[in-house]
């Protein structure tokens, strides 16, 4: 027969064990302990009888280990006490603490408002474990109903409140103080609807240009809120001051963010940045807290994805948690709809060192953009890269650019070409893919000085229709 306090009550079935033990319990002298296992040996632990059993005011809390090994109690109320049938299960819980020192061993249980008023609290162990189980130190006590004193809006990471990129997000964070209130917000727009939207966990999606307030307003407490201001500013990015070019050669030096100089992402700052490595200014990948999603950096409008152009970048670093990570080289009609990015090739993991050439990079119809694809395996994984150019795919039409010397390079102004060679085309062209110089004959210098500092593409033609490329820095 079973032993239990005064005023609660038990019933036992098929055998099963339930007493009062002295081994070791939480607190006091005493515990409850509880064992069966096999069909219909089941102990039920019923507690006194509570007038506010569902008032949603109260809560159930006890400490709990097992003998050994991992066991099983369930959490209910029981509408007849001497009527097993009638017990009900609100939690169901899985105990593998053996000692109440243990981080798990004290649970803490919500009572539903539609447990009935004349129900009572129950324990059950339903015999299905050969594990023993103990509790202690019972507790029906009110829930904490501290009050939000504050919130507090900012932006993941405390990143800059400027959304600079078309159709891009920004994750805000709201801070509910004290740490023991409801923490839950609901978010909104205040003003600039048509700016900016937000969803349920704080998200915002840019629209269109302009300036909007974005408010977490505490759930608990519809008077206590926080607002930020948001300023979307994509107009350096805009199709209008893009040119379509022929080919380029991006190196970053100019960028003073991102995104910038007709260069774009699906993502913005942390995942899409610019950085520095190694004294060097370049594009930086970074998973940030998204272990699987994709980032694409797409290159200005293009007027030559035709098969014959390939697209070659430096591999400028990669962090130890990256190797995994890979990279593929492909094409959008659209730089803003990224279903449309088509694969020019495999993907491929980055090493750091390296500079990677695609294959040439087949026409696509109504494509225009040149993209390299960025996925990572975990987070905090980064991946920069550098000298991204896009180029004509080296052929049998190449004569041996060691039979040409351009000096001095670096030049502070004029670049002097030396060959036998006979040369019937000279074009240059600037970091953007724009060419700049252009020349039907043999001209032996070519005068930068009226060029702003930056890395420039030298292409040279011979009469018999041979080409080399050579790279050429202006300071």
């Amino acid at each position: 027969m079973g032993v239990v306090p005064t005023c609660w009550g038990n019933i036992i079935l098929g055998g099963a064990s339930q007493i009062i033990s002295n081994t070791e319990p939480a607190s006091g002298t005493s515990q409850i302990y509880q064992f069966g296992f096999g069909e219909d040996k089941i102990s039920i632990v019923v507690l006194p009888l509570f007038s506010n059993i569902n008032a949603g005011t109260h809560q159930f809390r006890f400490k709990v280990k097992t003998n050994g090994g991992t066991g099983e109690l369930e959490f209910g109320y029981i509408t007849d006490i001497t009527d097993a049938s009638t017990f009900v299960v609100i939690e169901e819980l899985t105990i593998s603490n053996n000692s109440y020192d243990s981080v798990d061993a004290e649970r803490v249980i919500a009572v539903p408002t539609s447990v009935p008023s004349t129900a009572r609290l129950a324990v059950r162990n339903p015999g299905t474990t050969w594990a023993g189980i103990y509790w202690d130190d019972v507790y029906w006590e009110p829930i904490s109903q501290n009050s939000v004193e504050s919130v507090i809006v900012t932006t993941q990471e405390n990143i800059s409140t400027e959304i600079t990129a078309e159709d891009t997000t920004l994750q805000l964070v709201a801070t509910i103080t004290p740490d023991d209130a409801n923490q839950n917000v609901v978010w909104s727009v205040e003003e600039g609807l048509d700016v900016v939207s937000v969803d349920e966990n704080g998200l915002v999606t840019a629209n269109e240009n302009g300036i909007a307030t974005v408010r977490a307003t505490s759930t608990e407490d519809d008077t206590v809120f926080d607002e930020i201001e948001i300023t979307v500013n994509y107009e350096n990015s805009s199709d209008e001051l893009c040119e379509a070019v022929d080919t380029f050669l991006e190196t970053f030096e100019d960028f003073t963010a991102f995104p910038e100089n007709c260069w774009s992402s699906d993502k913005s700052a942390p995942y899409a940045d610019i950085d520095t490595h190694n004294d060097s200014q370049v594009f930086r990948f970074y998973s940030f807290f998204d272990a699987s999603g994709a980032i694409y950096l797409v290159s200005p409008e293009v007027t030559t994805i035709d098969g014959n152009h390939v697209l070659s970048f430096d591999v400028a670093g990669v962090e130890d948690n990256a190797l995994t990570t890979t990279f593929q080289v492909g094409t959008l009609s659209d730089n803003t709809d990224f279903s449309t990015f088509i694969p020019a090739e495999e993907a491929f993991n980055p090493e750091s060192g390296t500079t990677h050439t695609s294959v040439p990079v087949p026409a696509n119809s109504g494509h225009k953009y040149v993209a390299i694809k960025f996925t990572p395996d975990a987070m905090h994984q980064a991946v920069f890269v550098d000298n991204i150019e896009w180029k004509i795919a080296a052929s049998s039409d190449k004569f041996d650019k060691n039979l040409v010397s351009l000096y001095p390079n670096p030049t502070y102004d004029f670049i002097h070409i030396n060959t036998e060679l006979s040369i019937s085309n000279i074009e240059v062209y600037n970091n953007l893919g724009q060419r700049i110089f252009v020349t039907n004959y043999f001209n032996d210098t070519i005068d930068l000085s009226n060029y702003p500092a930056g890395i420039y593409l030298v292409r040279l033609q011979t009469v018999d229709g041979e080409m080399a490329e050579y790279k050429v820095i202006k300071k």
